[in-house]
């Protein structure tokens, strides 16, 4: 304790007392919603999450079937904090398995 004590008072004599301002405070990461094209069953849905989700590089990631008639699904993804997200590499990822990207 008294080592902690001669610190600050160090610390004070010699005026380099340093105050901490706290970091800006940032909102929640908003979800990016992408449309898919071409999906057609859950198997698609499937195919898109183990290609897209499964690398653990999102905060959070999920994909559904929104319209079998249209052939249509999302993906809807939450970046990590400070993190965006990389559309072209998403793109191109999701064409590579037969899918595309709106």
């Amino acid at each position: 304790m008294l080592r902690k004590s001669s610190l600050v008072l160090f610390t004070l004599l010699a005026g380099q007392l340093v105050v901490a301002k706290p970091a800006a405070v940032q909102g929640p990461t908003k979800a990016q919603v992408f449309t898919v094209k071409g999906m057609h069953c859950e198997a698609c849905v499937s195919a898109i999450t183990k290609k897209v989700c499964t690398e653990g590089t999102y905060a959070s990631c999920s994909v559904v079937l929104t319209d079998e008639s249209k052939q249509l699904g999302e993906i809807r993804i939450t970046p990590k904090e400070g993190q965006t997200i990389d559309t072209a590499k998403l793109k191109t990822a999701v064409s590579d398995i037969g899918y595309e990207l709106k």
